[in-house]
């Protein structure tokens, strides 16, 4: 079960969500009055389509561009408390 909440009078109310609706072609003007403004979920399925990150990301280029960097890794449990 998924939640969404409505701001009303400054007072969260969680409303119980049975299905998530997945939709394509989705125009903003229809995202904002159907689900933004609503506080509903959707799941958008061609939302990057057309970004070029999904093709050009790849293991080799990575590996390319940024395979002798140097990073830092930190321990992430230590701010979640």
């Amino acid at each position: 079960m998924y939640l969404t909440w409505r701001k009303k009078k400054s007072k969260l109310i969680w409303t119980p969500i049975s299905s998530i609706d997945r939709r394509c072609n989705l125009s903003y003007d229809e995202f904002v009055r159907e689900y933004a403004s609503v506080g509903k979920p959707v799941i958008i399925t061609d939302a990057m389509k057309d970004w070029k990150a999904s093709t050009k990301w790849t293991m080799d280029f990575f590996r390319t561009e940024y395979g002798s960097s140097v990073g830092q890794v930190m321990d992430c449990e230590l701010y979640s408390r």
